[in-house]
């Protein structure tokens, strides 16, 4: 298989206790972000070490993609959440 599908779960399909990472930019995280989400740009995704599961976003979901893949390469329990921040509100 060329590509690699990355896994994915919607707002609505996580759990208040779940561990969300969110990978955009520290203003971008200022302006609005998930309850009990913690910041971690994308920049830094690398140094991130964890043995929990995390649940990861961005602004649309690009990146977070792209967060998930460095993670599990890692060998990190990583799963993308769908449509990101643009999706939160409509969870």
């Amino acid at each position: 298989m060329l590509f690699k599908k990355i896994p994915s779960i919607k707002w609505s399909e996580l759990k208040d206790d779940d561990f969300i990472i969110d990978v955009r930019e520290p203003y971008e995280f200022e302006a609005f972000h998930a309850k009990g989400a913690k910041n971690i740009p994308l920049g830094q995704i690398r140094k991130f070490n964890t043995n929990k599961r995390v649940y990861v976003t961005c602004q649309s979901g690009m990146r977070s993609k792209l967060a998930v893949k460095i993670l599990r390469a890692n060998g990190i329990d990583a799963i993308n959440i769908k449509g990101g921040m643009m999706k939160y509100y409509t969870k």
